[in-house]
């Protein structure tokens, strides 16, 4: 029993180097697209996918909205018919912070650069 624990230590321990030349790695990648991230945002064709973007999530919005009276009606009676409502609120909230997420995109990459950044100048 002990013989495989110290195996598995050893493979553990061996591994623990490898973990750390990767994340070194993946900082300094994440620190390299700061300023691809920063071109991206401030360009003419950003602009304009975000105002795409932004009409989705508007649109969304509004039809998450609209589901809120027809739940709350006497009308809607049937198990079914709450149950597609419920499930079409999810999907819409689901969109919209997608959406969001990816309107977002270049702004996180930026914080996530100059996080790595930070830690790389730390570390030398």
């Amino acid at each position: 029993m002990q013989a495989r624990r110290r195996e598995w230590q050893e493979s553990v321990d061996s591994r623990k180097g490898d973990r750390s030349a990767d994340v070194e790695r993946n900082a300094r990648i994440a620190a390299q697209a700061e300023v691809p991230a920063a071109r991206v945002a401030e360009s003419q064709e950003w602009a304009y996918f975000q105002s795409l973007l932004q009409a989705q999530i508007d649109k969304a919005r509004a039809e998450a909205q609209s589901i809120g009276p027809a739940l709350l009606s006497p009308d809607t009676t049937s198990h079914d018919g709450l149950l597609v409502l419920k499930i079409q609120g999810c999907i819409l909230q689901e969109r919209i912070a997608t959406l969001e997420s990816v309107l977002d995109l270049p702004k996180q990459i930026i914080e996530g650069a100059k996080i790595a950044s930070d830690w790389l100048e730390k570390k030398e």
